[in-house]
């Protein structure tokens, strides 16, 4: 397997645009391109921050090929598999994101409701029997003034 660098460029509209770096581990560089535009690269670092944009965008481009000794934290891609199983835990109402890696899931929940828990472990039991973590967003206490 090979090391390639890709570049994200993004920025909003009037405000400052953004370089991010990742080295990916793929095949080609057309599979480590396809990989970071559909989502699945997780290793991104800020490189650099400037002008304003006209328009909100998101670009992605191949760099170079990279020695080993000359990688920061190279990865490899997260399976599409994984990629398509968190995004349908992330419809889940009540389910606030859920980060799946190759050994275990974490989901964070808005509430505490067991059937929330439930719908999350009936997709992710199959994939991950041990290792399910779930978290819980504290909410503020509402209380008339």
């Amino acid at each position: 397997m090979l090391i390639y660098r890709i570049r994200r460029c993004s920025g909003a509209k009037n405000e400052s645009n953004y370089y991010y770096h990742a080295d990916v581990i793929a095949r080609s560089s057309r599979l480590a391109l396809r990989a970071a535009k559909d989502g699945r690269v997780c290793n991104w670092r800020w490189i650099d921050r400037f002008d304003t944009a006209d328009r909100d965008y998101l670009t992605y481009e191949f760099l170079y090929r990279l020695n080993s000794d000359e990688a920061e934290n190279p990865q490899l891609p997260q399976s599409v598999k994984l990629s398509a199983l968190e995004k349908r835990v992330r419809r889940i109402p009540g389910v606030r994101s859920a980060v799946l890696s190759r050994r275990h899931a974490s989901v964070f929940l808005e509430n505490r409701r067991p059937e929330t828990q439930a719908k999350a472990c009936e997709l992710l039991v199959p994939m991950f029997p041990s290792e399910i973590y779930f978290h819980y967003l504290r909410t503020a206490n509402k209380r008339g003034v």
